[in-house]
């Protein structure tokens, strides 16, 4: 009788441990998930400020973007090489939110060099035009003609471009909208985005 209670307190115990150690382990890959989720949210903060602020040189803008962008590739790059034997769906929801942050980051950056080159061709065009207007020699006037010409065909183009950037980032926000309340509902509601940036990539705030 004492052997087989023994053996049933063994049984127990090693049941117990196996449990705690299942517990463990989700734990863990849990928190490996969440740590990759505030790291691609404190990028995203970043980058709004940086979008925000009038004192941020497009060197800087530029440096900054790309060091997010690496960033979120390494934390992506954990999680896919990191065993989820337990939380599959933690693994997922944090891949999802950290590219779809990845995506945004990288719309920012298009958008941030278009705004660039528009700044760019816009002053060549008033300097063509006062150009044409100042001088009394007929091949300055004509270079500096065909120099505006170049310049607004330049300005059409890259509108054109900008255009296109916004349509696409109102995908890329549905996506991320999405990425976010999967986070919210899976580790908890103070993870993820903070809510006034939700409130400011919203994709029906994106057609302004």
């Amino acid at each position: 009788m004492r052997t087989i209670i023994a053996v049933l307190i063994l049984g127990l115990v090693a049941g117990l441990g196996f449990l705690g150690w299942n517990k463990y382990q989700a734990y863990t890959e849990m928190q490996v998930a969440v740590a990759n989720v505030r790291s691609a949210s404190a990028l995203m903060i970043r980058q709004s400020e940086m979008d925000r602020s009038d004192t941020v040189t497009f060197s800087e803008y530029f440096k900054k973007a790309a060091e997010s962008i690496d960033e979120i590739d390494k934390g992506l790059l954990v999680l896919r090489t990191t065993q989820f034997a337990r939380r599959a769906d933690a693994r997922d929801s944090a891949i999802e939110f950290s590219s779809s942050a990845q995506e945004i980051i990288r719309a920012a950056s298009s958008q941030a060099r278009s705004k660039m080159r528009a700044s760019s061709v816009k002053q060549i065009l008033e300097e063509a035009r006062q150009e044409a207007l100042s001088s009394n020699n007929e091949y300055t006037v004509t270079y500096a003609t065909d120099r505006a010409r170049k310049a607004r065909d330049e300005q059409i183009e890259i509108l054109g471009e900008m255009i296109s950037e916004l349509e696409a980032l109102k995908a890329k926000n549905e996506r991320m909208m999405s990425a976010d309340t999967k986070v919210k509902s899976l580790f908890g509601p103070t993870e993820g985005l903070p809510s006034e940036m939700v409130e400011d990539i919203e994709p029906e705030k994106a057609k302004g």
